[in-house]
Order: C-alpha cells, then sequence, then structure tokens
C-alpha cells in the first residue's frame, strides 16, 4: 500500500529507524500504537548495491503497514543514487538519508555523521537522490560533526537547496 502523496498530520508521532528493532513485527506494532510513519531499519547503500541478503530482508513490507520510510546511508553521493534507484522498485513512501549516525564503525567509512563534514557531498548526495526518486526525500542531520563544528545551518541549507 504505497501512498506516494502522503501527508502527516499536525503533531504526528513517527518511528525513526532503530538498528536491531525496527522489523515488521516491531513497526505494526508501533503503527498500531499510533505511529503515523515508521521506517525499516537504516541500511547500507553499498549492501543495497550489492543485493546482500540480509539487507534485502529488510525491505519487506507488509500490505497493512501504512506510512512506510526506508533510510540509507553512504559515504559516496554516486553510491547514494544508485541505491535511491534501487528502491524506486519497493513500495516505500519515504527516502531518508542518514547523515546524523555518530557510531564509530560507519562513521569511519565515512558515512553516518562524517558526511557532516562536507557541505558540497551533503548537497550532491541529496541532489542525486531527489533526482532518482518518485517519493520525498529528507535527510537525518546532527547539530555538526563535533562541539567545534556545528554546521547544521549551511547542512539544512544544502538540503533544502538540493
Amino acid at each position: 500500500m504505497i501512498n506516494k502523496g502522503f501527508k502527516l498530520r499536525k503533531n504526528s508521532l513517527i518511528l525513526a529507524p532503530l538498528a536491531g528493532v525496527s522489523d515488521y513485527p516491531f513497526r505494526m506494532i508501533s503503527q498500531l500504537g499510533g505511529a503515523d510513519l515508521t521506517y525499516v531499519e537504516m541500511l547500507s547503500a553499498k549492501a543495497l548495491i550489492y543485493k546482500n541478503p540480509n539487507t534485502l530482508k529488510m525491505l519487506y513490507r507488509g500490505a497493512e503497514e501504512k506510512n512506510l520510510g526506508v533510510q540509507i546511508t553512504a559515504g559516496d553521493p554516486e553510491d547514494i543514487r544508485r541505491a535511491v534507484a534501487i528502491l524506486q522498485e519497493y513500495p516505500f513512501d519515504t527516502i531518508d538519508i542518514n547523515m546524523g549516525c555518530p557510531v564509530k564503525k560507519v562513521v569511519k567509512t565515512g558515512c553516518g555523521s562524517a558526511i557532516l563534514k562536507n557541505i558540497t557531498t551533503v548537497y550532491k548526495m541529496v541532489s542525486l537522490a531527489v533526482s532518482e526518486s518518485d517519493c520525498p526525500i529528507s535527510a537525518k542531520i546532527r547539530l555538526g560533526w563535533d562541539k567545534d563544528t556545528l554546521n547544521y545551518l549551511e547542512v539544512s541549507d544544502a538540503v533544502e537547496r538540493a
């Protein structure tokens, strides 16, 4: 049940993607409890590109699920573009680019919040994602890479321009 023109109500409840948690049963419990939008777990763009079987299993959407999004991360804008193109074959209502995960194993590959170090990369990622997508694109960000680099206004501007 894809809803490409979905709208969220004011004060909507949104379930963020949670690694190891946001599986189908948990999303359904959350939706039954009032969540207006849920997400599958954050996925690696490279895992999508290489068709990793475990990653592909996480793309499952139950027939009764409403307003379901997917979140992806990559260090390279071209990987985001390729992953978004692949995701067009799946019934998601929105795609989010993770630019906020601070976990060491994510940022050491240039993904997650490491993207915030380069505004040009932020712009390219979102711009390429938008060019490939039939559904809304959003980006999860942090205030900045670290406490000395609070560049959320510049990042937000790059996302909006893209």
